[in-house]
């Protein structure tokens, strides 16, 4: 099975997002749970959204120098 098939049976919401894309910042791959659940919004409403937990404003920022 190739991957793509396997991560898209997993039922969280999952999202592949690039790092290195400025805002809006660019997803590259979803799953069905993750479209579901963001519906019409934006991964930066998502992410600032009142139930979000985001720890760094910049998903860059999780990347090692």
């Amino acid at each position: 099975m190739d991957l793509q098939k396997l991560i898209s049976q997993i039922d969280s919401p999952l999202w592949l997002i690039n790092p290195d894309s400025s805002p809006p910042q660019e997803i590259i791959w979803s799953n069905s749970s993750a479209q579901d659940l963001m519906g019409d919004s934006t991964i930066s409403e998502l992410r600032n959204g009142e139930l979000s937990a985001v720890s760094q404003p910049n998903l860059s920022d999780y990347k090692s120098n």
